[in-house]
């Protein structure tokens, strides 16, 4: 039969019971259980209706095990059921209780029930109340009421009891909360309950104890309480919208103090779709992608700017999560009676988090900014792009703001970059600023009213210092009326700092490139940047440069009195002098920038020597009028401390492109019209390329000669020294140098620029080289002479340079002869001593060249190891010259020289022997070896080679010189 229970509770505490007599009839059914059977038995609810499970245990223990029950709507739920015998009510008690779900423990109950018949007893009390309550064995004394020198159990056993009899005689079901805790037991918090149940005869049947354990419950409840604060008090803003199909048009049911702070503009937030928030703030493609990835379950973060370039400006970190949630059954825990349980991983809601970090953003940016800046300073970028960045990076720290650098420069102040103010106010400022030799005073005053005429209320400023405190400039800030913030002036002078150091580091550099770049005494480009402006200029000109219009001139000024009247007044004299002679010459070429030509370039290329570029030239007549005008600057009497000084000067011009191709041939023209005009005793000279005789300047020189070598330049000529009987003795070896421009330069020109430069030494162990490689060719005991420099042969490396030589051509040592001056062995006497000692062991023969125009020291003489003394020319040349009634002393002095050699062991060559008359006086004298234009000029060395052959066949019959084109005639060489 059907069971019949009591009218439903509204507790939760109200159990899943039923009470069954031994005749089956139900004694108590609870109202939450009759609901889940709905008229149906217990057993016919049951998926596995086995009648052994609802039997009692015969050992009067307690059984439990899962059930699974269908409710009338065919729903299928789990529950665990304990099934216990009631012997003092000859009845069974089945109580169930939802299983445990997920994660979630199953959910327990403390259930006693209490007999009224025939005596007031506890008849049951499960696992749970035994537990938490220790109510086994519970004496329920309605006479003893609660006392202050009671135990804790027994207060509690008293209140129970109290309880229940309010229970029974207001018939009517007692609830209370119960607080448990113990030395080994946590704080636990039941929901309590006496109801009390009556039979047919409407007495008291019997009364049913509950306990629901709410401290999860409680917990929770507490856990979202502290929840809910933290998010409350969060300084991230948070906000949580439902979901609905179309993703943003959830609307928002939650938000934090900090979002309705942060998002002020939109309250109020709660109950508007979240779409116009993230429409407002997202461009359509990020909405796009927002939509996409949240529906696919996935995190979303994105970076927002609210308000850029204004004085609100936020920068907000986004990030949206969603989520989904399960709501709490309404009648009891996890049962759900109703309605359908939400699919597993479906999204309900969405959480939105907007994190304010635009102080982070900010100091990012400070630091990128910082770092870009310090990059193009040391690329090399121009000084105001470099403050237009620096600028740029102040107005991205203070939004709603423009900046400016000042800089005081030569005494004036002037507005070195202000990208973002009007072009009005930087124009009007910079005109007021001209008029501040002192600090300006930005902030107030007259420049104060012209910002505040132009829309800028407020300005503030940080000086720009060097390293040595010297103000430099100022970071000024123009804006708003409004505080500012301790945070602002910190990044300010921070940025104030690096203006500081970068226009500090300009000034230092540009005070480097004076140095480096102009002369400090004239204050005129020096040569090498004068040779930087040549070079661009003629790179410059374009093709076709023959034209008249693209002609370049160059002219080399040279003082030619400067070094004696720097002698005989002094060094200030001579500095006052060359600043007044540049501001002359200056004022002499002002003339040619005022007709639309290029201006013309004045700089100090040397001690007295200026030189001038005239970038263009329309006639080459141009340079007599220019000449004069120069001229006249430099011969102009000066005054200085009195006295009235005259210089004098020489010009040297060139052009391009009609007598030069690049910078450095245009210079070495110059050179050599400059230092021609002196030797003629003229004003000026323009170099020309049809013929003539150039004196070359010593750098002239030595610029050619470092090319000489490498471009084949240099050549050797072999003279021929011819002995007794017309016997070949051998060849000198002569250095010639022909260059392409200049022709034929002597070697008294190149030689002393050569061992002043130091290039003697690898132009003499070439022509050693060259002239042993030759020799090896010649018949066996022809020698070969080599002039030697004294710079060469005090040389540490000169012995190892003449092995290399002999052991490279293979020439025997002894068909090798070194000709030395008088002079080179005198330079350093002991190291000369040492060498010559050194080459005499090899084997080489050593000649004493120009004997008699040096120290011709007869001491020294009987000291040096040579094999050979040379006569000079000069006694020779005028050998044979009549004096009536005198000796001639030329004669006399090779008869003497012939003399001493002849006693000392030393053979006698006489050089310059041009005629027949010096052929029979030397033989007169004694003299065994002579060379000159009589036997043969200094021939290449294929022609010395053909010279040989000839003379083999005539020098036995012939008195003539070789070279003449009929044979020679009767031997005039015997001697």
């Amino acid at each position: 039969m059907p069971y019949s229970h009591e009218p439903p509770l509204q507790t939760e505490a109200t159990p899943l019971l039923l009470i069954v007599g031994r005749d089956g009839r139900p004694i108590y059914l609870s109202s939450v259980l009759g609901l889940l059977l709905g008229g149906r038995s217990l057993t016919e609810s049951l998926t596995d209706p086995d009648p052994a499970l609802l039997q009692a245990p015969a050992d009067g223990h307690e059984r439990r095990r899962t059930v699974t029950l269908r409710t009338p709507d065919g729903q299928l739920q789990d529950f665990d059921l304990s099934v216990a015998a009631l012997p003092s009510l000859d009845a069974v008690l089945y109580h169930l209780e939802p299983a445990g779900r997920g994660d979630r423990p199953p959910r327990s109950t403390a259930l006693v029930v209490v007999s009224f018949r025939p005596t007031l007893q506890l008849v049951y009390a499960n696992a749970a109340a035994q537990h938490h309550a220790g109510l086994d064995g519970l004496e329920l004394r309605p006479d003893a009421p609660p006392g202050p020198g009671q135990s804790a159990a027994a207060r509690r056993r008293a209140r129970h009891t109290a309880l229940l009899q309010q229970a029974v005689q207001e018939r009517r079901a007692v609830v209370w909360l119960e607080q448990y805790s113990g030395p080994e037991l946590p704080v636990l918090v039941l929901r309590c309950s006496f109801l009390p149940v009556y039979g047919p005869d409407g007495r008291v049947l019997l009364v049913i104890g509950t306990g629901l354990d709410l401290t999860p419950e409680l917990r929770g409840q507490l856990q979202a309480q502290l929840l809910s604060a933290v998010v409350q008090d969060s300084p991230d803003a948070t906000l949580v919208a439902d979901m609905q199909p179309q993703l943003l048009s959830g609307r928002i049911q939650l938000t934090n103090r900090a979002a309705r702070r942060l998002l002020r503009p939109w309250l109020p937030l709660e109950g508007r779709p979240l779409g116009e928030l993230v429409r407002s703030v997202l461009t359509p493609e990020q909405v796009e992608q927002l939509s996409a990835d949240v529906r696919a379950g996935q995190r979303v973060s994105l970076t927002l700017q609210l308000a850029p370039g204004t004085a609100a400006e936020r920068c907000l970190e986004l990030s949206v999560l969603p989520g989904s949630h399960r709501p709490p059954s309404p009648l009891w825990g996890d049962l759900l009676l109703t309605g359908d349980a939400l699919p597993p991983g479906e999204l309900s809601y969405l959480s939105v988090t907007l994190r304010d970090v635009t102080l982070t953003e900010r100091i990012r940016r400070l630091e990128a900014g910082r770092a870009r800046t310090l990059q193009l300073s040391a690329g090399g970028a121009g000084l105001e792009q470099v403050l237009t960045e620096l600028v740029q990076t102040v107005e991205g720290q203070l939004p709603g703001q423009r900046a400016a650098v000042l800089l005081r420069q030569a005494g004036r102040w002037q507005v070195a970059c202000a990208p973002q103010l009007p072009a009005a106010f930087v124009a009007q400022l910079s005109e007021q600023l001209v008029e501040l030799p002192a600090d300006p005073c930005l902030h107030e005053g007259p420049a104060l009213a012209l910002a505040r005429a132009h829309g800028l209320p407020t300005c503030w400023a940080v000086p720009i210092r060097g390293r040595d405190g010297q103000e430099l400039g100022q970071l000024a800030v123009y804006g708003e009326r409004r505080p500012v913030g301790a945070r602002a002036r910190d990044v300010v002078q921070q940025l104030a700092d690096l203006a500081g150091l970068i226009v500090a580091g300009r000034q230092a550099l540009a005070q480097l490139a004076q140095v480096a770049y102009h002369d400090p005494l004239t204050g005129l480009p020096n040569r090498y940047t004068f040779m930087l402006s040549l070079d661009r200029q003629l790179r410059a000109v374009p093709e076709g440069g023959e034209l008249p219009e693209t002609r370049v001139g160059l002219a080399l000024i040279d003082l030619d009195s400067f070094r004696a009247i720097n002698d005989a007044y002094g060094q200030a004299t001579g500095d006052q002098l060359l600043q007044a002679v540049t501001a002359r010459l200056q004022a002499a070429l002002q003339g040619r920038g005022r007709d639309g030509r290029p201006e013309p370039l004045l700089a100090r290329v040397g001690g007295d020597e200026f030189a001038v570029l005239i970038p263009q030239l329309d006639h080459e007549q141009e340079l007599g009028a220019l000449s004069s005008q120069l001229s006249a600057a430099i011969h102009a009497p000066l005054t200085v401390h009195g006295q009235e000084i005259t210089l004098r000067g020489n010009i040297g011009w060139s052009l391009y492109p009609d007598l030069a191709l690049d910078g450095e041939g245009l210079l070495a023209q110059a050179d050599t019209a400059l230092y021609t005009a002196r030797q003629e005793g003229v004003t000026s000279r323009l170099y020309s390329l049809n013929g003539g005789h150039w004196t070359l300047s010593p750098s002239t020189i030595r610029t050619a000669l470092e090319r000489a070598l490498e471009q084949g330049q240099l050549h050797l000529a072999y003279q021929p020294l011819v002995g007794r009987g017309g016997a070949l003795r051998g060849f000198e070896a002569l250095l010639r140098w022909a260059h392409p421009q200049y022709g034929t330069i002597g070697p008294d020109q190149f030689i002393p620029v050569a061992e002043m430069s130091g290039l003697i030494r690898h132009i003499g162990s070439w022509v050693l080289q060259e002239a042993t490689r030759t020799a090896l060719g010649w018949p066996d005991g022809t020698v070969v002479s080599v002039n030697i420099s004294g710079r060469q042969f005090e040389h540490p490396e000169f012995i190892r340079e003449l092995k290399a030589a002999l052991a490279h051509s293979a020439l025997p040592p002894q068909r090798l002869e070194l000709e030395l001056t008088e002079s080179a062995l005198m330079l350093n006497s002991a190291r000369a001593e040492r060498t010559l000692r050194q080459v005499k062991a090899m084997g080489v023969r050593v000649a004493l060249d120009d004997y008699g125009v040096g120290y011709s020291n007869l001491g020294r003489l009987k000291l040096l190891d040579i094999d050979t003394i040379k006569i000079d020319r000069s006694f020779t040349r005028d050998l044979t010259a009549s004096l009536p009634g005198q000796v001639n002393p030329d004669a006399a002095i090779v008869r003497s020289v012939v003399g001493l050699a002849r006693d000392l062991g030393i053979e006698v060559v006489a050089e310059g022997v041009e005629t027949q008359g010096h052929l029979n006086l030397l033989a007169q004298l004694g003299c065994e070896t002579m060379q000159g234009y009589l036997f043969s000029r200094p021939l290449p060395a294929a022609e010395a080679q053909r010279w040989l052959i000839h003379w083999g066949r005539w020098s036995w019959l012939s008195g003539l010189p070789w070279g003449q084109e009929t044979p020679p005639g009767p031997s005039g060489l015997d001697f």
